[in-house]
């Protein structure tokens, strides 16, 4: 499958599920992040297909979750 006008997200920037699929968008005035409900297609290694709610130019912003070290056993 190739969409050269794809808008492709990383699929850890992907929130919650369909219907209710979001992304955080930094606004370039404020810095600050707000949530864009987004549609998603295709899902593939290196992203997800986003079909609407993003142009192009967004600044996508995700946070990472650190992995659990040998302290944070239990």
């Amino acid at each position: 499958y190739r969409n050269s006008a794809a808008l492709v997200a990383p699929a850890a920037a992907i929130q919650g599920s369909a219907p209710a699929t979001f992304v955080m968008v930094r606004d370039p005035r404020s810095g600050r992040s707000r949530r864009v409900a987004v549609s998603i297609g295709r899902v593939a290694p290196d992203g997800v297909e986003v079909l609407s709610g993003l142009k192009a130019g967004d600044v996508v912003t995700w946070s990472v979750k650190a992995p659990a070290g040998p302290d944070d056993e239990e």
